[in-house]
């Protein structure tokens, strides 16, 4: 079954009386009887919907018309990327210290048995 519509001219006349009705501050009951003096034959809130409706149907002007509102997502919230790993941080500067005491000590035992091998050959070629 097929909805009620108002011929254009009956519609533009109610919609017509119910705007200047509420811009002066008349309640939607006063709107409602005054619409239905113009032939409108409903509820409150359908009057209500059919100024919503033709509202919406009326181009915009200004500031509206030009920032379209983006679409509200629904459902979960995606997750968020993992954050990039981090470079690996060098040592702290006590255990530098450390390390470096530990490599002088190193070198100076090293240095050590190689000049008791450089000696022990200088007296095996003395004696050869």
């Amino acid at each position: 079954m097929a909805g009620f519509r108002y011929s254009p001219e009956v519609k533009s006349k109610i919609l017509n009386v119910v705007r200047d009705a509420r811009t002066i501050g008349r309640s939607w009951d006063e709107a409602l009887t005054l619409a239905k003096e113009a032939g409108y034959n409903g509820s409150i809130h359908g009057i209500q919907k059919l100024v919503r409706d033709a509202e919406a149907d009326t181009p915009q002007k200004g500031a509206a018309a030009k920032t379209p509102q983006p679409a509200k997502r629904r459902g979960r919230p995606r997750k968020k990327a993992a954050a990039p790993a981090a470079a690996p941080t060098p040592p702290s500067s006590g255990i530098d210290a450390v390390q470096q005491l530990i490599d002088d000590i190193v070198k100076q035992r090293i240095a050590a048995a190689f000049a008791k091998v450089k000696a022990a050959l200088e007296e095996a070629e003395r004696t050869a």
